[in-house]
């Protein structure tokens, strides 16, 4: 994990501390974030998720970059083709 970890860039290592408490504080929520870093707190919610998608890439050993969607099957028919 800290191998992994360690690949991500410094602010998405800052911000997924900061998110989930990795720094010693209280996790904190992404409007918190906003204002400590001084950013949208819908950039925050962006930049924290795609830093974790990035996270679980390395962990898994696939490749970094856009993560492939899983298609899900609903049993409903709704018509739509």
């Amino acid at each position: 994990v800290k191998r992994a970890f360690s690949q991500l860039s410094e602010m998405e290592r800052k911000l997924i501390a900061m998110r989930h408490g990795l720094d010693g504080e209280d996790p904190m929520s992404c409007p918190s974030i906003a204002k400590t870093v001084g950013i949208h707190r819908e950039t925050v919610r962006k930049l924290v998720s795609q830093a974790e998608g990035r996270l679980r890439s390395l962990l898994e050993g696939e490749p970094p970059g856009k993560p492939q969607k899983q298609k899900y099957r609903s049993s409903l028919n709704w018509g739509w083709g």
